[in-house]
């Protein structure tokens, strides 16, 4: 059977939950993990999607300055520590049919679109980057054409 509260809010590892799900932590816990979700589909025929996490935002904005969090995510840290906005991975185990994307994004319908923009910091690219090249064979590759970036 299930249960399904049509009020109220609940807290794990809290008495009063600010939002309808807040999950707490002990302070200097060994492993922390906010929120872990396993999502699998065992059987798919035809293209099924499987969600880790799904979120929408969607509130009605009436004025300028006003913002929509599909997703918020922040890392803080001490010296000594890798702190991550956001980690991604994606592992596949049959190469032959598969493509793999980190992080894949897509943004449509503003007078700007950015599908990712970075305000502070450097970009580190490990491998290739290509430009309009879907398989970049070199350091940087643009329209198909490699570019050698020598030192001054």
């Amino acid at each position: 059977t299930s249960t399904v509260w049509t009020t109220g809010s609940v807290g794990i590892g809290t008495s009063k939950p600010f939002g309808k799900l807040e999950i707490n932590q002990p302070e200097n816990s060994p492993i922390v993990i906010g929120l872990n979700i396993s999502s699998r589909n065992d059987y798919v025929e035809g293209g099924a999607k499987v969600y880790g996490i799904k979120s929408y935002a969607r509130p009605f904005m009436t004025g300028a300055g006003d913002y929509a969090y599909g997703g918020y995510f922040e890392g803080y840290g001490t010296a000594n520590t890798n702190i991550y906005g956001i980690f991604a991975n994606a592992t596949v185990n049959d190469p032959t049919t598969s493509i793999t994307y980190g992080i894949y994004a897509t943004a449509t319908g503003g007078d700007i679109n950015y599908a990712g923009y970075f305000d502070g910091g450097n970009v580190y690219i490990k491998n290739n980057l290509g430009i309009n090249s879907a398989s970049p064979k070199y350091a940087l590759e643009i329209n198909n054409r490699s570019f050698y970036l020598g030192y001054i």
